[in-house]
């Protein structure tokens, strides 16, 4: 039904255009007007008939009544009520030419194309095919800098929506893997009151977002408890609520240079004009009393027990990924970003990114 009416609002404001371009041809005689029309269309009759049909049917003047005008004409004589109407019989236009000869054959032009000609423009090639290619957004999370090198309809294609699987809103039960348990962690991150659990705890909160249907029961039983509690218990908890600004899934769109992420230097020629939007989730953004900017990253990814390992990993996956999230955040903010964090509930702890 929605899409039915948007279709019918499209018809009516194209048809207010129309109507728009007659007045201004209409407005413009200063002495006298004469209009000709010829009426074809599917009802195949007269525009003086279809005055006639539509004054009997009862509806007429009716200003919906134009939606049903199917020329110019039409319409002015419905706006022209019991004014005489005179209609001119004229012989039907000379018939085209026709293209076939008396055996039915199609004639043929009497100067083909040269076979070079006809080499040149089947070989054509569009010469901004190579930008046509470009993915309008990506997601920050997938970016890296040969990521246009990529075959462009699988890339396009992995940025659209899944719809294989219910959201998580909508599933009572999850299956208890670490990266659902990860994912159940990170809502209650995104939705938990950092006041109200320093107040009340974790178990609390974790209870008043059922409640409130922030969370189901299925995802509240995944969620890694011990680990958050070791979080809010830590000293990054106590320099969030010190900040003197916390922003919490802090969703940024900006547009990046698309030379930035092609390894292909003749690409990156072409890209040289052009921009990518990227977009992408800030999980927690401090503010500090001068100013500065603290970005910080949750992770939930298990990692070796060496604590030199643990860093060296968490840095490999996230450095390029982070640098991204940080350009934007100066370029949104207008300020330098002072420091950037991921802190690892697995290792309890903070490993900075440089």
């Amino acid at each position: 039904l929605i899409r039915e009416a948007v279709a019918v609002q499209g018809e009516e404001n194209a048809l207010d255009e129309e109507m728009r371009i007659l007045y201004v041809a209409l407005t413009r005689a200063k002495r006298q007007l004469t209009i000709t029309a010829a009426k074809g269309g599917p009802r195949a009759q007269s525009c003086a008939d279809f005055l006639k049909e539509t004054a009997l049917r009862g509806k007429y003047p009716h200003t919906r009544l134009f939606l049903e005008g199917e020329s110019y004409a039409e319409w002015l004589l419905l706006a022209c009520p019991g004014q005489p109407v005179t209609v001119v019989r004229s012989r039907a236009p000379a018939a085209a030419a026709p293209l076939c000869g008396a055996a039915g054959k199609i004639k043929k032009e009497s100067s083909p194309v040269p076979e070079r000609i006809l080499a040149e423009r089947l070989a054509y090639r569009y010469p901004g095919e190579a930008v046509a290619s470009l993915p309008a957004k990506l997601s920050v999370s997938r970016l890296y800098p040969g990521i246009l090198d990529d075959d462009a309809e699988e890339l396009i294609r992995s940025e659209k929506a899944g719809f294989d699987r219910l959201p998580l809103f909508m599933q009572d039960r999850l299956e208890a893997d670490g990266a659902e348990r990860g994912t159940a962690t990170h809502l209650f991150m995104q939705f938990c009151d950092f006041q109200k659990v320093a107040a009340t705890g974790v178990d609390r909160e974790i209870e008043r977002l059922v409640k409130e249907a922030f969370l189901t029961p299925g995802i509240a039983g995944l969620i890694l408890r011990d680990r958050l509690k070791r979080f809010f218990a830590g000293p990054l908890f106590q320099k969030i609520l010190s900040a003197k600004k916390v922003l919490r899934e802090e969703r940024f769109n900006v547009r990046m240079p698309a030379a930035e992420f092609t390894l292909d230097p003749a690409r990156a020629a072409v890209y040289e004009d052009e921009t990518i939007l990227v977009q992408g989730v800030i999980d927690c953004l401090l503010v500090e009393e001068d100013g500065g900017l603290v970005l910080i990253d949750y992770k939930t990814d298990r990692t070796p027990a060496d604590r030199k390992a643990a860093e060296s990993l968490l840095r490999k996956r996230y450095t390029v990924q982070l640098s991204y999230y940080r350009r934007a955040i100066e370029k949104l903010y207008g300020a330098k970003v002072r420091k950037t964090w991921i802190y690892s509930f697995f290792l309890n702890d903070v490993v900075e990114i440089r």
